[in-house]
């Protein structure tokens, strides 16, 4: 789903940690938050009007499947301002609804398609469709930096590893 609003660099900087401590703290591979957060498309504040209910945040946490806010409220201790503008909150809110839903389904596409919603139809087989195409994307581009950085290691000796690579980590 597109939307009007696209991310800060500062915004981006703040997801991307966010993205990458929600992921150890709840064994999320990083590839699947990111396909989440480019299939859903959200910002902070975003509050998306939607059959009678709402989906906020950068990751779009709806407001009314399987009752989520009372339950990150419970296990999380984030109210919905909480889960609605912050990018830690609401990449929390997400890492926690994705690992409720993988241990109920033992699949990160199955816990995806049940994050968007339960019922096995044509919209969330489009929802996993598009989930399916950004994993695929990311995959690439990961098998892309990891032979640019093999190029780089092998077609360069005579650099040290700190010319290199400018301080970045490839892997």
């Amino acid at each position: 789903m597109s939307f009007a609003r696209e991310l800060s660099e500062v915004e981006m900087q703040k997801l991307g940690r966010s993205i990458d401590f929600v992921t150890q703290l709840y064994s999320i591979p990083r590839p699947v938050m990111y396909a989440l957060y480019l299939q859903e498309g959200g910002w902070p504040g975003a509050r998306i009007e939607i059959g009678g209910s709402a989906d906020i945040g950068i990751f779009q946490i709806n407001t009314s499947e399987e009752n989520w806010l009372p339950i990150i409220k419970r296990e999380l201790d984030l109210d919905e301002s909480a889960v609605q503008w912050s990018i830690l909150g609401n990449t929390m809110a997400a890492g926690y609804i994705l690992k409720v839903e993988y241990a109920r389904t033992g699949s990160w596409i199955q816990a995806m398609g049940n994050y968007h919603r339960h019922k096995q139809d044509a919209a969330r087989d489009r929802y996993l469709a598009g989930i399916t195409g950004y994993l695929t994307q990311l995959k690439m581009a990961q098998e892309q930096m990891a032979m640019f950085s093999e190029m780089v290691r092998t077609q360069t000796p005579h650099l040290s590893l700190a010319h290199r690579t400018a301080g970045i980590n490839f892997e």
